[in-house]
């Protein structure tokens, strides 16, 4: 059996200093761990928040890339760039670490930002985080700040990130996203979405989670 866990915050121990290659006494996550456990695929996510002191998204983003793929250098792992990676990874029994992105403040509105991190090798990417963005609102500010976000759902900028998103083969991450941009994807989309770490309302109605109308449309 192949198992795939799709969403780990793992990096934000690895900016702080940590060294996640050895057996750590705290945290969920470590390598070693990894490695004796049933995960085949643990995808490790970049995010960078809006609202932290430090304003250099894109810089920063890389800074996380950059300690991720140090990863790749454990024997027995390998950080893929591609689905036929992923099925050679498969077939050697590597531990597969792909990197997808939470939260589009990275690309700073910027299209050649974006197709900068999907040359690194994006696996999934989730438009917002809790935080809306000038292209895209969030569950969490459509809920409580519908009126102070400058778009509901996605703007022509927005309809732009997720068709090239999807031309090029990195999925589209509708957790985290408000309603309004969950059927805003789902109208323009020509492949599938996931919701990467998301439950369900109607056994826990909280903002983050899908109706039964977004899990089927999924």
């Amino acid at each position: 059996m192949f198992v795939a866990d799709l969403h780990n915050d793992l990096v934000q121990r690895i900016m702080e200093g940590e060294d996640v290659t050895k057996l750590t006494s705290h945290g969920h996550t470590d390598i070693p761990r990894l490695k004796e456990s049933c995960i085949n695929l643990q995808v490790l996510i970049v995010w960078v928040s809006s609202k932290s002191a430090e304003p250099n998204f894109f810089d920063k983003a890389n800074r996380m890339f950059d300690e991720l793929n140090k990863l790749s250098n454990v024997d027995e792992v390998l950080i893929p760039k591609s689905l036929q990676e992923i099925i050679d990874g498969i077939h050697s029994n590597k531990l597969l670490l792909p990197i997808s992105m939470e939260g589009g403040e990275a690309i700073e509105n910027n299209l050649e930002n974006l197709y900068h991190f999907i040359n690194r090798g994006l696996f999934y990417f989730g438009p917002t985080w809790n935080h809306s963005l000038d292209w895209v609102s969030s569950n969490y500010d459509e809920k409580y700040n519908k009126t102070k976000i400058k778009t509901i759902g996605l703007n022509d900028f927005g309809k732009e990130v997720i068709n090239i998103c999807q031309e090029n083969n990195v999925l589209i991450d509708v957790s985290h996203i408000g309603e309004q941009s969950f059927w805003d994807i789902e109208k323009i989309s020509k492949k599938p979405f996931i919701a990467s770490h998301s439950s369900v309302y109607k056994i826990c109605p909280h903002f983050r989670n899908l109706h039964d109308d977004q899990i089927i449309a999924i």
